[in-house]
């Protein structure tokens, strides 16, 4: 089942964030602006060392 969820916000950093922390699958509609945040959050991750 498909669900939705409506974020508002100024900060996309911070939106990004969030929506990584929701811990499921997601697909962002809008802005583009949103994509390229967690794009570039998802690289910073990737290359992090742990």
């Amino acid at each position: 089942m498909a669900r939705s969820l409506t974020l508002r916000g100024d900060d996309l950093h911070l939106m990004a964030v969030v929506v990584a922390f929701l811990d499921v699958d997601f697909e962002v509609l809008e802005p583009a602006e949103l994509r390229e945040r967690l794009r570039v959050l998802g690289r910073r991750l990737l290359s992090s060392r742990i």
